[in-house]
């Protein structure tokens, strides 16, 4: 009888160790999870997310959501696939309506708006079919800074950038017509 207990006893032990070897794996990955996780989201996204029921979204918990929603996983690991002409892009920008009444957010008892545009730049692949935004701000008008700190990210991004385009055509941008000048004096140079 001494020797069953014995031996129920090491295998109990075993399973023990095996367990805490277990458990031990398992509280490092929840670590690593909750740390990228909390690079993402906000506290009460992430709490919204483990239980039901209502929240009030603060400004930042809206912030990241767009911010999310604007850059996501799956653009970068689209990248990764795409052939080389398929990184041929348009970089286009347009300036949006608004709803611009404005709003009160009482749990930061701050007034947002009025807002009357946004404006958005979206990159679209010109040889495939995907588009992507990386930029937008309210009542902000495209500026030469905006444009080319835009254009030297998708360039960073790996892309090749060859056209832009303002799908509000009524409106004349600068840098678009900086870039029409250049590219005549490029192409009428190469006429000679």
């Amino acid at each position: 009888m001494r020797r069953d207990h014995a031996a129920a006893e090491r295998v109990w032990k075993a399973e023990k160790a095996s367990l805490e070897a277990e458990l031990s794996v398992v509280k490092r990955e929840l670590a690593e999870l909750r740390r990228a996780i909390g690079e993402v989201f906000t506290d009460t996204q992430v709490s919204r997310l483990q239980t039901k029921g209502q929240k009030q979204w603060t400004e930042e918990d809206i912030v990241r959501a767009l911010s999310i929603r604007c850059v996501s996983l799956r653009c970068y690991r689209v990248r990764d696939t795409l052939l080389d002409i398929e990184r041929f892009v348009m970089l286009s920008f347009d300036e949006m309506t608004v709803d611009h009444r404005v709003c009160y957010d009482s749990t930061e008892d701050r007034v947002y708006g009025p807002c009357k545009q946004v404006q958005v730049l979206m990159v679209r692949g010109l040889c495939s079919h995907w588009k992507q935004p990386v930029y937008f701000d309210f009542d902000q008008p495209m500026t030469r800074e905006i444009m080319f700190s835009a254009i030297a990210a998708v360039k960073d991004a790996g892309y090749q950038e060859i056209q832009r385009s303002r799908k509000d055509t009524t409106k004349r941008a600068e840098p678009q017509n900086e870039r029409n000048a250049k590219c005549k004096r490029m192409y009428n140079r190469g006429d000679r």
